[in-house]
């Protein structure tokens, strides 16, 4: 395992903390859900099940071409 300067541990931690999910119990990254917008009105909201699985609702109707964002 090759060792992190100070630098790129931050960075590591920042992106981690930025595109991870967490519930009461677990901290998790989805890359696929990762990769959804934010949006502070969004059309869309995350779910995650017991078992850890990440899944994504529309809660806004959405057309062909409308990004799909989460909060």
């Amino acid at each position: 395992v090759p060792s992190l300067t100070d630098e790129q541990f931050s960075i590591m931690c920042a992106k981690i903390s930025a595109n991870s999910f967490g519930t009461a119990e677990h901290l998790a990254l989805y890359y696929q859900c990762s990769l959804f917008n934010h949006s502070c009105a969004p059309n869309a909201c995350q779910y995650h099940e017991e078992s850890l699985e990440a899944k994504i609702y529309l809660i806004e109707p959405v057309r062909k071409g409308d990004e799909i964002c989460i909060s």
